[in-house]
């Protein structure tokens, strides 16, 4: 006989919906089994009352579900006060836990993108001065693989950037605007780093705030 002990209460309930649709799959004991499981989890409740029960518990699961990622949502767009009331005491601390993961990974990203920026920039003067450069192996490896070789092609179209600048301007008026524009790109990156940076900082105060932990 199948353990029933180790299924959820919508696990059983499916099982005896099975069992009652096609009896011939199940050896004979299997539906007093489950019913007997689900009387010890719901003593001196019916098996209708049981069902109402669970459908019960997953609505209230449902909904909570909706308010943390609704709540999610606020607390990134810096909303102080939540437009509904939590369900319970835990669930704004799950709230602000998921908006600090989500913040907090934003922050890694726009780390990379600083120190990417850049480096393109370097890799694509190398890649004009000299294409066989060792600086240079990893990403023509990456050419080779179809979900690298956009990464691998970087080098490459920052080189004729480069290129139709220089094409374009006088060497020195060249140089000064491929450097200002990388300056740009950084200073950009950077507002979003300190934005984001700030935004972390409000989320881990707000997590230790009586209001979130249930004070």
């Amino acid at each position: 006989m199948p353990d029933f002990f180790g299924r959820t209460d919508r696990e059983l309930l499916d099982t005896l919906a099975g069992i009652q649709a096609d009896p011939s799959s199940y050896v004979p004991t299997a539906a007093d089994e489950v019913r007997r499981i689900l009387e010890q989890r719901y003593p001196r409740l019916p098996l209708s009352s049981i069902v109402a029960a669970v459908e019960a518990s997953e609505q209230q699961i449902e909904r909570r579900r909706d308010w943390i990622e609704a709540r999610t949502d606020e607390l990134l767009n810096r909303q102080h006060q939540p437009s509904t009331p939590p369900p319970d005491a835990e669930a704004n601390g799950f709230a602000v836990r998921a908006a600090i993961r989500s913040v907090g990974f934003a922050v890694f990203r726009e780390c990379l993108l600083v120190l990417a920026i850049p480096t393109l920039f370097v890799l694509g003067f190398i890649e004009a001065l000299d294409p066989s450069s060792l600086w240079l192996a990893p990403f023509n490896v990456m050419l080779r693989f179809p979900f690298l070789k956009y990464i691998g092609a970087l080098p490459w179209a920052m080189a004729k950037l480069i290129e139709f600048t220089y094409a374009l301007a006088p060497p020195g008026y060249a140089l000064l605007t491929i450097v200002g524009f990388a300056f740009l790109l950084v200073a950009a990156a950077l507002a979003y780093l300190v934005t984001h940076v700030r935004k972390l900082g409000w989320l881990r105060r707000l997590l230790v705030a009586p209001s979130v932990n249930g004070g």
